[in-house]
């Protein structure tokens, strides 16, 4: 069985994929082709397992499982550089007490909302700490700076 794509084929597929659909208004491709090309980076995914499954003699859905992750991974590094240094230099948090305030908008922050909390322990809601963190890099009430964290994939347990 001949492989067209390795899995690093296929998550460049999917990266490209999520990029037109992030910017629809540049592209006049319909849904239904980005459905379509989901469906076949799937069926590659797919293809790719089974020949790995005879190959190695080993069970095919194991074998899907390991491709799959392998294609995420593929795909993670491929989109870091576009996720947003303000989501990954901060954590979401849910409100776990009344009375806490915002530090950008000085409003108070109702219990079971969600905010986000930068390394400095600081809390705020979303919106305000995202707009903030636009246009400087540092916590508003310490002036700690966000520091992006990064993912070593290499670090991680499976």
């Amino acid at each position: 069985m001949e492989v067209t794509m390795n899995a690093f084929e296929i998550a460049a597929s999917k990266a490209e994929l999520l990029l037109r659909l992030g910017n629809w208004s540049t592209y006049s491709t319909s849904d239904n082709d980005e459905q379509l090309e989901f469906g076949r980076l799937e069926w590659m995914t797919e293809k790719l397992a089974m020949s790995r499954a005879l190959a190695s003699n080993k069970d095919y859905k194991t074998v899907l499982m390991e491709v799959e992750l392998e294609v995420s991974i593929h795909l993670a590094k491929l989109l870091e550089p576009t996720i947003d240094p303000a989501l990954t230099g901060t954590r979401s948090l849910k409100v776990e007490e009344d009375g806490m305030v915002c530090g950008v908008c000085q409003e108070e922050m109702e219990k079971g909302e969600e905010g986000r909390a930068m390394d400095c322990m600081h809390t705020f809601h979303d919106a305000c700490i995202l707009k903030w963190l636009k246009i400087k890099n540092t916590c508003p009430l310490c002036r700690t700076t966000c520091k992006p964290k990064k993912l070593e994939f290499q670090d991680l347990e499976i």
